[in-house]
């Protein structure tokens, strides 16, 4: 891409790259230290600590995503591990979270047998599914602990 684009190619995490940009053109210009917190298909955060991207000794710092809330409940994350803000506030495990429930009997317009997005937990969130209305305060609730 480099030799492509005949200019410098830095690949990196997607939260790290927003939290630079945040921090260079948005809300954190002039800010010595800034948190940049992502909540969408994952949940990821970018540190910058002294005005410069931090990344801890392992590459790893700011996967906030992956902090432990409730150990060996909720829905198995990528991460191998339960419990984790992931599994109970990201876009990719909501819809495991919903298969899991119907799997166990809950009723809901929401099928056990087709793909589930979270478009489709909103749809039903405002037809006044209470599977859909339960997904979605629990996700506002951890969302809302990671957050504040």
């Amino acid at each position: 891409m480099q030799e492509r684009l005949g200019v410098r190619v830095v690949l990196d995490n997607d939260s790290n790259v927003a939290a630079l940009a945040e921090w260079r053109h948005g809300a954190g210009r002039g800010h010595k230290h800034m948190v940049y917190m992502a909540s969408s298909t994952g949940i990821g955060s970018g540190l910058i600590i002294n005005e410069e991207l931090f990344r801890g000794s392992y590459g790893w710092a700011g996967e906030s995503g992956h902090m432990i809330i409730t150990p060996d409940e909720g829905v198995m994350c990528g991460c191998e591990n339960q419990g984790c803000f992931m599994s109970y506030a990201s876009g990719r495990y909501i819809p495991r979270f919903v298969h899991q429930r119907l799997a166990e009997g809950e009723k809901s317009i929401l099928s056990e047998n087709e793909a589930i997005d979270c478009r489709h937990i909103l749809s039903a969130y405002e037809k006044g599914d209470a599977l859909a209305i339960e997904t979605v305060q629990r996700m506002a609730f951890y969302i809302g602990l990671l957050y504040f």
